[in-house]
């Protein structure tokens, strides 16, 4: 018979390779090591408990959920990629396992220790279902790429989990059907949960191929936008252009009847008209609020837009204030998305609405600060994903707090968001390397 120590080791083992399986996939939690080693050793302990009752039933009900609280213990992400991993891990452990039942003629109303009566052939055949496990977990490990998992949104783990649960369903339901499986049937149903098994693997790789065209979708996408904004600043400029063109033919005329206004004592009418010209010029110059040509672009038609519409939008950025660590497409991404929500909220805010943009270095120009303030009549809502948009097309406008978050991240910054005296304030910092 198992002793408690050998069913230990076998618990131990089972939650490393979640461990194992889940650190390749998401990143780790950043909680308190010593927290994160107390949670682990009480699921372990009832891991244990559990094992030692040998209840089948038991175990189908309660391991997956110890899977399911160890991978939110150990592993960031949302609450939906976690509990996907930890389904998928027991799918995993839990095929080999029903294999070898087959092979050994076990079923529901027979135990392991019953069905093996050696506690050496239970040790070598332990030893090939957790090598299976093991293999899997590795071969699976070899074909991923953390930062799309991590990105990846929770709808998309769907994909990843039906396989998994189906499998799981068929298996349970093919272990307790109350019908002796014997002869060539047995040869049949265990070849189909090899292929079963390797099908679960293979779903990783289609899922990785599906997160990968996903991906370029997005690029393809952003590098649109930003095509449109470097238009917009080719348009700009050529409106600049004209503009001034317009003055030049426009100064001579102008200059000769100030002078004859002058000439003839209507110095009053001659000062207005020397203040219209230099109204104009001062129209027709290009407003640079920074260097960077794309978020220059983007700041002055979100000003011209807010402008029109009769909303305040005040401009600040520190003139030595360096962009070109941030990726273009991801600037257009963050900064055009916040202002279009900021914008969404102020306009509804018909008596006060307003806008700030700010833009400056700290702690010695080791850390970018990006703050976009904006007034709101109507509250933000806030769901598990985030702050909801206002807008009545979200499929079409803007990326989402979310998203823009995960951008954030991706440059190791961070965001904050305030929410106080009917404003909405939303606060970025980058390191700066």
């Amino acid at each position: 018979m198992l002793t408690i120590f050998t069913k230990a080791i076998v618990c131990c083992f089972e939650l490393y390779m979640l461990y194992d399986l889940g650190k390749n996939l998401l990143s780790l939690g950043m909680k308190s090591k010593k927290a994160i080693l107390c949670a682990d050793l009480l699921i372990l302990a009832a891991y244990i408990s559990l094992n030692y009752l040998n209840q089948s039933y038991l175990n189908l009900l309660i391991v997956p959920i110890l899977y399911i609280l160890f991978s939110i213990t150990n592993f960031n992400g949302t609450v939906f990629k976690k509990t996907c991993i930890g389904i998928t891990y027991y799918m995993m452990s839990m095929v080999p396992e029903f294999i070898f039942a087959l092979l050994i003629n076990m079923d529901a109303q027979t135990s392991f220790d019953t069905a093996v009566q050696s506690q050496w052939k239970q040790m070598v055949m332990l030893i090939f279902m957790k090598t299976i496990t093991f293999v899997l977990v590795k071969c699976i490990c070899q074909v991923h790429k953390k930062n799309l998992y991590d990105r990846s949104r929770d709808r998309n783990f769907i994909a990843l989990l039906v396989l998994p649960f189906a499998t799981m369903i068929l298996l349970v339901s093919v272990y307790y059907i109350d019908t002796e499986i014997s002869g060539f049937e047995r040869v049949v149903l265990i070849c189909g949960c090899g292929l079963l098994l390797f099908s679960n693997i293979f779903v990783f790789y289609l899922f990785e191929k599906m997160l990968l065209n996903e991906n370029k979708a997005q690029k393809l996408e952003r590098l649109y936008v930003k095509s449109q904004v470097e238009q917009k600043y080719i348009q700009q400029i050529e409106d600049i252009n004209r503009s001034h063109r317009a003055l030049l033919h426009d100064m001579n005329r102008f200059i000769r009847t100030a002078a004859e206004l002058t000439a003839a004592g209507s110095t009053r009418e001659a000062l207005s008209l020397y203040q219209d010209i230099g109204q104009k010029i001062q129209i027709s110059k290009p407003t640079v609020y920074t260097k960077h040509k794309v978020l220059n672009t983007i700041l002055s038609e979100r000003k011209k837009k807010a402008m029109m519409n009769h909303i305040s939008f005040d401009i600040e950025i520190d003139p030595e204030t360096d962009f070109s660590f941030i990726d273009d497409i991801d600037l257009i991404s963050i900064v055009g998305n916040l202002l279009d929500n900021a914008y969404e909220a102020a306009e509804k805010d018909k008596n006060r609405g307003y806008m700030r943009f700010y833009a400056y270095t700290k702690n010695q120009n080791h850390f970018l600060v990006l703050k976009i303030l904006n007034s709101f009549k109507e509250s933000p809502i806030l769901t598990k994903n985030g702050y909801k948009t206002s807008k009545g097309d979200s499929q079409n406008h803007g990326i989402g707090i979310h998203t823009v978050e995960q951008i954030v991240r991706n440059h190791d910054g961070k965001m904050q968001i305030v929410v106080e005296n009917k404003e909405f304030r939303v606060t970025l910092f980058f390191p700066i390397f």
